[in-house]
């Protein structure tokens, strides 16, 4: 596998053979896995593939145990024990550490239900890839590529809500929201497309983040400011954050605090939080 991989993804076509888009340092490790059991693309990868959107980071789903893909790669970094996470990394090291490629690869789960309204109390071992996306958070962000077949496996319609522009909860939007406080950040961060514009809530999810905006207070402020850092430093800022304070998720972020809404942000999330906050 080479030490270095620079990521120049293709931009055309959204229905083209989405695996065309992958490097060879991405088959490799997918070529890998598939060797030991199946494996799949998922995620923000794909979502962005299907938008012609260039996708740096390529996320995986396996049939295989953490244990069993710990030893098909000699560089490896449990990141999520209990999440059956890890971090796969090029077999050689780089001589820029920085620049060095890796690849996060979960096993299938099936979870149960959100004590902490954070993360599931249990987590069990799955062997079905559309039981695994059926307990993701977005339509959008619940799908799969199969490398070996270039198939794009959709089960809950999230190329269909990508190409609306719409941000849509995977089943019931309410039980989604109720699970994990930290999606009703990332319902806004993702009305950000990019260059393909704004795209707006699902009127069930924008409902449901109204009826569950108190599940932010069982989030930690790291996690908040990490997502709101990211919507900061998005397209349409002044339009998201606009959103978020009309469902009253602002006021739980950044409680007690008078804010600026109405102007220009710079991009960078440090010097744009000090932006909203002063008055």
């Amino acid at each position: 596998m080479p030490e270095e991989v620079k990521r120049e993804r293709s931009r055309s076509g959204c229905m083209a053979d989405l695996s065309e888009s992958l490097t060879a340092a991405d088959i490799a490790v997918l070529k890998r896995l598939n060797s030991a059991g199946e494996a799949w693309v998922v995620g923000g990868w794909v979502r962005d593939a299907l938008a012609g959107i260039t996708a740096d980071e390529v996320d995986m789903a396996t049939t295989l145990r953490p244990s069993e893909v710990a030893k098909l790669f000699p560089r490896t970094v449990m990141i999520g024990e209990a999440f059956v996470t890890i971090l796969v990394l090029p077999d050689e090291k780089s001589n820029s550490a920085q620049d060095e490629p890796s690849w996060e690869v979960t096993t299938l789960r099936s979870e149960g239900t959100y004590g902490d309204g954070r993360r599931p109390d249990e987590v069990e071992f799955g062997e079905d890839i559309r039981e695994d996306l059926a307990r993701r958070d977005f339509t959008i962000n619940a799908m799969a590529l199969d490398s070996e077949s270039g198939e794009v496996i959709d089960p809950f319609g999230g190329r269909e809500d990508l190409a609306a522009g719409v941000v849509r909860a995977v089943g019931d939007a309410v039980e989604r929201m109720s699970e994990d406080g930290l999606r009703i950040m990332r319902a806004f961060r993702f009305l950000s497309g990019g260059t393909l514009g704004y795209r707006r809530l699902d009127s069930d999810l924008s409902a449901a983040i109204r009826e569950n905006v108190a599940m932010l207070d069982k989030v930690s402020a790291e996690r908040k400011w990490a997502e709101l850092s990211k919507i900061l430093q998005r397209q349409n800022t002044n339009r998201i954050l606009a959103e978020m304070d009309s469902h009253g998720v602002l006021a739980k972020v950044l409680p007690e605090t008078i804010l600026r809404l109405e102007v220009n942000f710079s991009g960078t999330a440090r010097v744009d939080l000090a932006i909203l906050c002063s008055n």
